[in-house]
């Protein structure tokens, strides 16, 4: 048994005796020891759900995203969706996700999703007091969907103005 297979089992135990912390602690070294390609994207999730668990919000926001990223590069966009959607329940006003909801959305086809996850997050932005980061998600946008002539006209008011 690799020491990878042991980390992994060692930290189910722990998992099964209810030793949440302990778990984590297992996890986190067996991220830190494995490589992308050893490490199955579902661990970053599992993290997240125990850094939830004992109440580690931040925590399990970094590990969730993890596991989006990880869910998106494998193709697995339903996946990464999930988990987006766990971020939000954990954090409902957390603007990143809405971005990366909207590049899943737009990679899969759903230009209607993407636009309106673009959207939100470019009005968090701008509620923000960070015009530029919603201009640069409506240029993006407009990169993945080109042909919304809304968002152009909105992104030509913005560099017209300086700002979204």
């Amino acid at each position: 048994m690799t020491n990878l297979a042991k980390l992994r089992d060692k930290a189910k135990k722990l998992e099964q005796r209810e030793r949440w912390g302990e778990a984590l602690v297992v996890y986190h070294q067996l991220a830190a020891e494995g490589s992308d390609q050893d490490l199955d994207v579902g661990l970053w999730n599992r993290m997240g759900d125990l850094h939830m668990r004992v109440g580690q919000t931040d925590q399990a926001v970094k590990a969730y995203e993890q596991a989006v990223t990880g869910y998106d590069q494998a193709g697995l966009h339903d996946n990464a969706v999930a988990i987006c959607k766990k971020i939000l329940r954990a954090v409902p006003g957390y603007a990143e996700v809405h971005r990366s909801l909207g590049r899943i959305s737009a990679h899969q086809g759903f230009v209607a999703d993407a636009r309106q996850s673009f959207f939100r997050y470019a009005e968090q932005m701008r509620a923000g007091g960070r015009p530029d980061a919603a201009l640069d998600a409506l240029r993006e946008f407009a990169e993945l969907v080109p042909d919304d002539l809304e968002v152009r006209r909105l992104i030509a008011e913005g560099d017209q103005h300086g700002r979204a």
